[in-house]
């Protein structure tokens, strides 16, 4: 169940925030937002960003849909379409400019979402703690930072990761563009997640080879742990064959066979994180509002994500209702024959 304070008084502090997040999306006079949301969001959320909308003279509606649909799992989130109820909910996404999802369903990798992106509409994922989101506003650093390290990742046709604890990763994503994030929904068509700074790709399914070793301090999200002792995983024929270690390897390959689909160990995405104001540690601090996603877009650390990659913005082919993601820090990363880091530090000046 997800935490938040009682007092109301927190909708109006948060009503100028979302205002300029609001901005940051290119909101018009005049332009419909949609507010998805389900009955374990946050109801300060959609609250503020109703009257922020409102303060913007766009109109604006509240979707709430259900949690818990036939196709849930307990170890999380299922990434699957009927997610989303098929009739009226799907119609009124695509009739708006922008969504402001809030819900906690998981519809990033469906084919609803892809559909609303195709019809021109804007989403933009808002779920970290109040904390996060005035600490990581979009700014014009992060922004060029993603787009510049995105051109260099667009052109290449090789990713190898390698670290320090172990860690000798080969992708190939010929043909597969590079993704950027900076936390604005401010083109037609675009998804985007406040906070976030990032640079991915989809590597070619079936082509990544190599050993990952997850080391300590390093951070599994969706189940929101620290390493405290190494996790090796070999990857064989383009998925994870093996997964090696103690407690820690342990519980990652519960949770990954729990899905019961191989398409679970198959890479989904592989990049790094351009936020500089993104803090490490905060997932540590759940209890107080410490993000996920302060490990996601950390400058410098690398984002590798496994399961689910069927998105529009990445253009996978992986479908599954599995999805996990994995941070990575003091790791040396090229692109084709360019390294881009070393242990940890971006080298390109244009990338910094």
């Amino acid at each position: 169940m997800n935490k938040f304070p009682l007092n109301y008084a927190v909708t109006a502090e948060l009503i100028p925030l979302f205002k300029q997040e609001l901005v940051e999306c290119k909101v018009q006079p005049g332009e419909t937002v949609c507010l998805f949301t389900d009955p374990r969001t946050n109801p300060h959320y959609p609250a503020a960003f109703f009257g922020a909308a409102k303060e913007l003279g766009a109109n604006v509606f509240q979707l709430v849909v259900p949690f818990f649909t036939r196709t849930s799992k307990s170890v999380g989130r299922a990434y699957s379409d009927d997610i989303i109820p098929p009739h009226g909910p799907l119609e009124a996404m695509k009739a708006s400019g922008l969504i402001v999802d809030m819900s906690t369903v998981g519809w990033l990798y469906t084919n609803i979402h892809n559909e609303v992106l195709k019809s021109g509409a804007r989403t933009l994922m808002v779920r970290e703690p109040e904390e996060c989101l005035r600490r990581m506003l979009p700014c014009p650093e992060v922004r060029k930072r993603s787009l510049a390290g995105a051109a260099v990742m667009d052109k290449g046709k090789k990713v190898r990761v390698k670290s320090r604890a172990g860690t000798d990763l080969t992708f190939d994503k010929t043909g597969r563009k590079g993704q950027f994030q900076y936390g604005a929904a401010d083109i037609p068509g675009r998804w985007d997640h406040w906070p976030s700074g990032q640079v991915a790709t989809a590597p070619i399914e079936g082509s990544a080879e190599g050993v990952l070793v997850l080391d300590v301090g390093d951070i599994i999200l969706r189940i929101d742990r620290y390493v405290s002792e190494p996790i090796i995983c070999h990857l064989e024929g383009g998925r994870i064959a093996r997964i090696e270690g103690g407690l820690d390897a342990y519980i990652l390959r519960e949770y990954m066979n729990a899905w019961n689909d191989e398409k679970a160990f198959i890479p989904a995405h592989i990049g790094w994180g351009t936020e500089h104001r993104a803090i490490w540690y905060t997932l540590g601090l759940r209890h107080v509002g410490g993000g996920v996603e302060d490990a996601a877009s950390y400058y410098g650390a690398i984002l590798l994500g496994v399961g689910a990659n069927h998105f529009i913005g990445l253009g996978g082919k992986n479908v599954s209702a599995a999805h996990i993601d994995f941070c990575l820090r003091h790791c040396d990363l090229w692109i084709d024959d360019v390294q881009v880091f070393k242990d940890g530090v971006i080298l390109p000046q244009d990338l910094k």
